[in-house]
């Protein structure tokens, strides 16, 4: 009995495969590259229109070359080759199609189940991955949800003849087995064993910059100060010492990243980051930072997925504590349409100055995303991030260091070539204190401006160059803040 299941289920297999052999690769195929027919036909096999998680075309050309890998009938080689753009891409129909098949041609039908009903999820027509999910669940033994998928792939009008007559007999081939009774009555076939894979994933980067800062104190742009309280002695002079000081910089930064699946819709995470920035000169400013996160996300259907997390953060300036940082975030993100990645994130940070008497201070603050990538050419991507929030001073009598804050923030991304990204951001903030400064008489009130534009050059498929221009300005109506400075720098980032 155990041999004829299993000779049913590599028939459902190979029968599934007569969706016909030139189908299933021009599915895998169509997975990174259009079609030039644009039959109806061959419509409902095109996987190819853009959903879920952006691909960039070094995305694609990964996918591409697992497809081919899956084709060379080298799964287990194009699980090795997408595992590393799971923790970005899953959700992309794409890249789940592409995966699930590799995934079940490797013999790990449960694994390819959970890609392909994202891969459904993300694009309801997407015909083949259904067939796929119906041969994966056939494999795992669910023999009624493979006969479901395949109906459900049978009735698509317009499906060629070949690809319905293959569905029609696979039905008939579930529905014999179905009805075989034995001891126990109506036997399913039994689960393929499959091989244990990691639910663990690790990620990071490493990134060396070199560059040059106007402003590494971010000393004020004047460099007197007429002070309203002292107005009868005039305008004072601001001590040189405070004045901008520029240097050449060094920095050295990387960050590591952990995810445990819990379960198909559930995830535990951390995250680590740290950098080191000396200065050529004015080496008392030299800085360095070590911070993380960790928490659980999880998957709620339709609704999006939800995370929470604690955080923590050192800030060290010259060798000392400057600022400490911890806190905790919520955040929900979801896909509207196939075409808006949005987010919501709330969060509450603790600061504290352990040098600075009196600074410590609780932020709050809710921050929106938005962001699409048209298909057209440059295949432009613009992000929109806009952020409230309310800082408030902890020690009585400090209020003028309280303030609440609006800011927005626009990104624009063009892809010129699959080696080479262009990108500008454009920043804005708004600050307004709620007390008069002292000696002022006036409540503070900063517009800042902030402007990042650059490229990205793409050197291989992990190592990649990004020389930038950045450029911020401070205008207080307490002239001490006022404030510009430059930052030019390039940076070579490795990603593993």
């Amino acid at each position: 009995m155990r041999r004829a299941l299993l000779i049913l289920i590599a028939a459902i297999a190979v029968s599934t495969a007569a969706l016909a052999p030139a189908a299933h690769a021009e599915a895998i195929d169509n997975a990174s590259k259009p079609q030039a027919e644009a039959a109806k036909q061959q419509k409902v096999a095109q996987v190819t229109a853009a959903a879920g998680p952006r691909a960039s075309e070094a995305d694609m050309a990964t996918i591409r070359s697992a497809a081919m890998l899956v084709r060379s009938k080298k799964p287990a080689a194009a699980l090795e080759k997408l595992d590393p753009l799971a923790d970005r891409l899953t959700g992309n129909p794409d890249f789940d199609y592409v995966y699930g098949v590799a995934a079940l041609d490797a013999g790990h039908p449960a694994q390819a189940a959970v890609a392909l009903r994202r891969a459904l999820a993300a694009r309801p027509d997407f015909h083949l991955a259904r067939a796929e999910l119906g041969r994966a669940l056939a494999a795992m033994g669910d023999l009624a949800g493979a006969k479901r998928e395949f109906q459900t792939v049978r009735e698509v009008k317009g499906l060629p003849v070949l690809a319905r007559d293959a569905m029609g007999r696979q039905i008939i081939a579930i529905d014999q087995r179905l009805t075989q009774i034995g001891p126990a009555g109506p036997q399913a076939a039994p689960p393929k064993p499959e091989a244990p894979r990691s639910r663990t994933r690790v990620s990071g980067y490493l990134e060396n910059s070199i560059g040059y800062d106007t402003n590494v104190n971010a000393g004020p742009s004047s460099g007197t100060l007429l002070i309203p309280a002292l107005a009868f002695l005039g305008p004072a002079t601001i001590s040189p010492q405070a004045m901008p000081k520029q240097a050449g910089f060094y920095e050295l930064a990387g960050g590591l990243s952990i995810t445990h699946a819990v379960s198909d819709d559930t995830a535990v995470f951390a995250n680590v980051i740290g950098n080191w920035h000396p200065l050529f000169d004015h080496d008392e400013f030299r800085t360095a930072l070590a911070g993380g996160e960790a928490g659980i996300a999880r998957q709620f259907g339709d609704l999006g997925i939800f995370s929470v997390a604690a955080i923590g953060q050192m800030f060290v300036m010259d060798d000392r504590a400057f600022r400490d940082i911890f806190g905790a975030a919520a955040q929900w993100r979801r896909r509207y349409a196939d075409t808006w990645d949005t987010s919501l994130a709330v969060s509450w940070l603790a600061l504290e100055y352990p040098n600075l008497i009196g600074q410590d201070a609780d932020r709050y603050s809710a921050i929106g995303t938005l962001s699409r990538k048209w298909d057209m050419p440059l295949a432009p991507t613009i992000n929109i991030i806009g952020t409230v929030g309310k800082e408030i001073a902890r020690t009585a009598g400090m209020e003028f260091l309280s303030f609440t804050l609006v800011s927005g923030r626009v990104g624009l991304e063009t892809t010129w070539a699959p080696w080479l990204v262009a990108f500008v951001q454009l920043g804005v903030e708004d600050r307004r204190y709620d007390a008069d400064y002292p000696l002022f008489f006036m409540h503070r009130h900063d517009d800042i401006l902030d402007v990042v534009a650059g490229f990205e050059v793409k050197m291989n498929e992990r190592v990649s160059l990004r020389p930038s221009v950045h450029y911020s300005e401070t205008r207080s109506n307490v002239d001490l803040f006022d404030q510009k400075r430059w930052i030019t720098s390039a940076t070579v980032r490795w990603t593993f």
